[in-house]
């Protein structure tokens, strides 16, 4: 194999030299497209379970269903869940939000808009990768497997919890495996959680 790089060189004043100009910023699309609208995918078809989801920059994508679970999710745009729904789970292998650099846009998940108007419904992400599953690569970094890698913008905004619950206790160990573990929060009340 062939590598091949072309270099230049030039002389900097003491003040230093310029930096390369910034990429551009490229704007969201003023409107918003759904999930579910096959004609704004590629093919036309909505992806399927097990496929690779780009989420491309400009657009604008609501979660206005549940979509089958798929293997990598990549947001260059802004991805959210729809606030008319009750319950939306997101179920991935990998979620990988892009980020360019403080200059430029960069990809954002995002349930609710802020903590004045949280999200009214429940916003699940779940990760299904295994160590069968193909890992998610960034550079020379190897978050793994089952992994969300947040480079962009990951907003989630919720309702009050009444009481706040700070930490939970495990009343019970939890070997490898387990797919439930019991806790009991602040209130001293035993909680079941699938895992």
């Amino acid at each position: 194999m062939c590598v091949c790089v072309r270099a230049a060189w030039q002389v900097c004043p003491v003040e230093g030299c310029p930096g390369p100009p910034p990429p551009p910023i490229i704007a969201r699309e003023p409107f918003v497209r759904d999930w579910s609208n096959a004609t704004q995918w590629p093919g036309g078809v909505v992806p399927a379970a097990g496929a690779d989801v780009l989420v491309e920059r400009p657009r604008r994508l609501r979660l206005d269903v549940e979509p089958e679970a798929i293997r990598h999710l990549v947001v260059e745009g802004e991805l959210f869940f729809d606030e008319r729904r009750a319950s939306t789970t997101l179920q991935a292998d990998t979620i990988h939000i892009v980020g360019l650099n403080v200059t430029a846009d960069c990809g954002v998940l995002r349930a609710g808009n802020s903590t004045a108007s949280p999200f009214p419904g429940e916003a699940i992400i779940q990760l299904n990768g295994n160590r069968a599953s193909p890992m998610l690569r960034y550079d020379d970094r190897d978050p793994g497997s089952k992994a969300i890698l947040v480079l962009g913008d990951l907003l989630l905004y919720g309702q009050p919890r009444f009481p706040p619950v700070s930490h939970v206790h495990l009343l019970q160990p939890a070997p490898a495996g387990t797919t439930k573990i019991l806790v009991d929060q602040v209130s001293h009340t035993p909680h079941e959680i699938d895992c």
